[in-house]
């Protein structure tokens, strides 16, 4: 039986980033920004899945839930910014999906 266990040498298909927080552990994410802690290599309507460490998610993100990276456009100034869309057209079109606090109104 042949090892699936991952070494160095192979190719993953898995990208890992980090969505920024403050020192008081608030996250980055600002008008449906999220702003990454570095330079991302999405491309604009790749698959994505957010996962949290501590079980906290911004409000309307599903843990483990296939969204789509929204590279460019409105509020995107950096290469360590993306927002999300709940589909790929959403993606496509830059039709970031709401999340935010309940107190906060969302516009994409």
């Amino acid at each position: 039986m042949p090892s699936t266990e991952f070494t160095s040498e192979e190719v993953s298909a898995e990208k890992k980033f980090v969505v920024g927080n403050s020192a008081v552990g608030v996250n980055s994410v600002s008008s449906n920004v999220f702003t990454l802690t570095g330079d991302h290599n999405f491309i604009n309507g790749e698959t994505i899945r957010v996962n949290s460490q501590n079980g906290h998610l911004p409000d309307g993100l599903v843990h483990n839930t296939v969204y789509f990276a929204i590279t460019s456009g409105t509020g995107i100034a950096d290469s360590d910014q993306i927002k999300i869309g709940k589909t790929l057209n959403d993606a496509l079109g830059e039709f970031a999906a709401c999340f935010a606090s309940k107190a906060m109104r969302c516009s994409s």
